[in-house]
């Protein structure tokens, strides 16, 4: 097996955690590239991935929140739009409404790495419906 040739270090990695959180808006979702009050993109797939990296840096309370946007987001048949504008003062515009298989299932992936780090039943549980909902 090859070494890698660096690591990130726990200051690099803290100001990814950084710059992620900061793109969070305070509904908890969270955009690809708002700057200012310019809204963000944003679609379940990167949005479950920002979620998991929050977590793994210890901000569990912002992973959390992501979660819940996006559990407030599903649609009754448990989709999600393939693509959202989010003004960081948590306005959504829905840009593209069609869904997508792969990212509605994410939040599955998203819930079972939660389950994984912090063994967590009970958000687990509240994780749940929606997984089920956009598995089905």
């Amino acid at each position: 097996m090859r070494a890698l040739a660096s690591l990130p270090t726990r200051a690099q990695l803290a100001a990814t955690a950084q710059h992620i959180a900061s793109a969070q808006a305070a509904t908890g979702a969270i955009a690809w590239d708002t700057v200012g009050d310019t809204a963000g993109k944003v679609d379940a797939w990167d949005h479950v991935e920002c979620a998991m990296a929050l977590l793994a840096a210890g901000r569990d309370e912002q992973a959390l929140r992501a979660y819940d946007w996006l559990l407030a987001q599903q649609r009754p048949d448990g989709t999600w739009p393939r693509e959202w504008h989010v003004r960081p003062d948590g306005q959504v515009r829905v840009v593209d409404p069609a869904a997508e298989t792969n990212m509605c299932a994410y939040l599955a992936v998203g819930a079972w790495h939660h389950w994984c780090a912090r063994g967590d039943a009970a958000v687990a549980a509240r994780l749940w419906p929606g997984v089920e909902a956009a598995l089905d």
